[in-house]
């Protein structure tokens, strides 16, 4: 369930809401790959079992990064609380989502997914705001939380549960839809109690809650168009050198290029599609002169020409990755990013191979 940090108030109110990312990714099924830093099992038998839930790894990560959230608040309740029946929420809270927390890493760790989670900066900035609250000013404001977050976290639940790939994804987040409704109950009840927000979760978001998830969906927009617009021209590219380039080895490299970039195409315009994001891929003019020019190079010096183009385009997509996917605000962006860097990385470096053998060959025939 993950938690959307909260910015506490010591009012009888319930705090503003702010978004609390979880480090997660989605990448697409196909071809062995890795996740979390460990490499993917590829035999038969678990192929396609391990593939969906890969395909589920964001949804996955958040239910991981928010059942240890909601533990940790918990344990923040049982100490600080006042009033008795937030405490027992907050009993029911650490238990019930430990158990959650071990269920979706025992999910997660046997598809090959990483298990381990860290808190960002913000989120670890909420658990020190609630720190500083206590007494009844701390129970509003956790109780009030509980009620938002519950209530989100619900909403995902239901929705994973039918549209998850994974079978085992979409019968765990069945069953933890049921746990979090009890809860939300619970959450309300106990919320009305000390005098919270039990209704927050349906309150109109702020106007600064609406810029924030605006700006992220400029920037996933954004950086989905850049990455697409790429893969695009690359294979282009690998379909010119296909037909036209001298050297087999060029050959293979480019077929090569246009099915792997082809897969990614897809996983960016999956992420963009589940964003309610409809966008085209199409050429830029920097891309279109670089297209130019491979097209035009001589049938002596084409090999030479599309390799240093595609070295060239690689390595400014790297540098790309490595900033603006990396450190993006939206998690499905900088997870996905994070993922493909590996691959990039590993074309960038089969490019340039390509060039030296190439460039031996010219100083040989010299």
């Amino acid at each position: 369930m993950s938690i959307r940090s909260f910015m506490v108030a010591a009012t009888l109110v319930a705090a503003p809401v702010i978004t609390l990312h979880a480090q997660v990714g989605r990448p697409d099924s196909g071809q062995p790959r890795t996740w979390g830093g460990k490499k993917l099992p590829t035999s038969t038998a678990t192929a396609q079992a391990r593939s969906e839930a890969v395909n589920d790894s964001a949804f996955i990560g958040q239910a991981l990064t928010g059942s240890v959230m909601e533990v940790r608040l918990g344990k923040l309740a049982q100490s600080k609380a006042s009033n008795p029946a937030v405490k027992t929420f907050a009993d029911r809270m650490v238990t019930d989502h430990t158990a959650m927390q071990n269920q979706w890493g025992t999910l997660a760790g046997k598809n090959g997914l990483a298990t381990g989670v860290t808190l960002n900066q913000s989120q670890e900035q909420s658990l020190n705001q609630l720190e500083g609250l206590s007494g009844q000013a701390f129970d509003r404001a956790y109780m009030s939380a509980m009620v938002q977050d519950h209530q989100q976290d619900l909403d995902l639940f239901r929705r994973e549960g039918k549209t998850a790939d994974s079978p085992e994804v979409r019968q765990l987040a069945t069953t933890g839809a049921t746990t979090i409704q009890q809860h939300l109950n619970l959450a309300r009840q106990v919320s009305n109690q000390v005098g919270g927000n039990a209704n927050v979760a349906v309150k109109p978001q702020s106007a600064a809650a609406g810029n924030a998830r605006q700006g992220e969906r400029e920037e996933l927009r954004n950086f989905v168009h850049q990455a697409a617009d790429n893969h695009l021209m690359e294979v282009q590219l690998a379909d010119l050198a296909q037909r036209r380039a001298k050297s087999g080895e060029v050959k293979r490299f480019a077929k090569q290029v246009a099915d792997d970039f082809g897969k990614w195409q897809d996983r960016w315009t999956d992420l963009a599609k589940k964003n309610d994001l409809a966008f085209q891929p199409a050429l830029g003019p920097m891309h279109d002169q670089k297209v130019d020019r491979v097209q035009k190079a001589s049938v002596a010096g084409f090999d030479q020409v599309y390799l240093n183009t595609v070295v060239e385009n690689l390595q400014s997509m790297v540098a790309n990755f490595q900033t603006d996917g990396r450190s993006s605000h939206v998690p499905q962006v900088r997870n996905l990013a994070n993922d493909e860097l590996h691959f990039l990385q590993q074309q960038l470096a089969t490019a340039r191979r390509q060039q030296q053998k190439l460039n031996t060959r010219a100083e040989a025939s010299k």
